[in-house]
């Protein structure tokens, strides 16, 4: 490619980008050359911190992923460890690393209070050597599960009150306002987790605004996320029900987000309902895989437990359409690829459409793979 093509597709997809999107780009591309890599040891505190002991509401299970003896299983790949999980594992590419360093498998319903200490003491011993766990995304997703895991267990919250204040720190430093979408709304959920953890005011104030101004810009009029994807609508809608949960539970700030996060989270538990196949699936269309997000059945009951309502909804501004009868389910996507300056999750599904007859998919979408080429 010459100098003038690459100049042309460079300027071709910077105009799609939000200001802040570029600026961030510049900004974190310009600290790394002169500072080098985040590291978590640079996030420690040398001042003593308190932590709180938080309460919550029973929440989702989920998906078994690890099965003792350092066996994992991620994206339909199993692999064995056969002495010390290597946290940065990249054998299986990178959605595979990502999925490792989650810790969404603390929450599954089989997995041992002590078993799921051992791993947290076992990544805690290797973190330094693991750039792939203090990215901002797997790193948003760990505090919570990690918060989580020791809430439901009761397990007392000074154990790792140093390492959860030092990833907290880590992630104020790298928010992914060079990406926006689905990943700035993971790493706001995430603070809104350490800011109650710790009780800490300034942690909170960055979490609710970046919450309430993603969330009124990423749900849509019809509920839907404005990604576009079924599975990670479900996900959204997951954190927005926990993130409730966690307000109503711990009555640590101002109730402003209490009423927030209800709003939000029954508009898209309606746009669930109303996108859902009568069976309960949902369209695989866009960046979409079962077994990833919460079920709907998951999802509405847990909903339940929290007292919110799932209202009749119109589908409109998501682009999606149903025709629904009792013999057939016809959904197909006649909207946006999504937001023009974060369209990751489209997969070139535009114009898609899906078709159950008896409750049995009869044509379905192509699907979605790795971030490997």
């Amino acid at each position: 490619m010459s100098e003038i093509s690459k100049l042309k597709l460079f300027l071709n997809t910077i105009r799609y980008l939000k200001p802040i999107q570029v600026r961030y780009r510049v900004f974190y591309f310009l600290r790394k050359k002169l500072r080098g890599s985040l590291r978590i040891n640079d996030s420690k505190t040398v001042y003593k911190i308190t932590c709180t002991r938080l309460n919550l509401l029973p929440s989702i299970f989920s998906n078994s992923t690890y099965f003792s003896n350092n066996s994992f299983e991620f994206l339909n790949l199993q692999h064995n460890f056969p002495n010390k999980v290597d946290w940065d594992f990249s054998g299986y590419g990178r959605l595979w690393t990502y999925n490792l360093n989650y810790f969404e498998f603390l929450l599954q319903k089989d997995l041992s209070k002590e078993d799921g200490i051992k791993l947290i003491d076992d990544f805690i011993d290797t973190i330094d050597k693991n750039p792939t766990g203090i990215e901002p995304y797997p790193l948003s997703l760990r505090i919570m599960n990690w918060i989580k895991f020791i809430v439901y267990h009761q397990i007392n919250p000074e154990k790792y009150k140093d390492i959860l204040w030092a990833q907290v720190q880590l992630l104020k430093k790298q928010k992914e306002y060079h990406l926006l979408g689905n990943h700035l709304l993971e790493n706001g959920f995430a603070l809104l987790y350490g800011a109650y953890f710790f009780n800490d005011r300034g942690i909170y104030n960055q979490a609710k605004k970046i919450l309430i101004k993603e969330l009124n810009r990423q749900i849509l009029d019809d509920g839907a996320h404005f990604e576009l994807s079924l599975m990670y609508h479900s996900l959204m809608t997951y954190r927005v029900m926990d993130c409730y949960n966690l307000v109503i539970c711990n009555d640590l700030f101002d109730q402003e987000l209490k009423s927030f996060f209800k709003e939000k989270a029954e508009l898209m538990l309606s746009f669930s309902q109303k996108i859902s196949y009568q069976n309960g699936d949902i369209p695989l269309m866009n960046d979409a895989a079962n077994g990833i997000a919460p079920s709907n059945e998951a999802l509405f009951s847990y909903a339940g437990s929290l007292g919110l309502i799932v209202r009749e909804s119109k589908l409109s501004h998501s682009g999606y359409r149903k025709l629904t009868n009792e013999i057939f389910d016809l959904c197909f996507d006649v909207g946006e690829v999504g937001p023009t300056y974060q369209p990751g999750h489209a997969h070139a599904d535009t114009l898609s459409f899906e078709l159950y007859i008896h409750n049995r998919p009869v044509i379905v979408d192509t699907g979605t793979s790795t971030y490997e080429v």
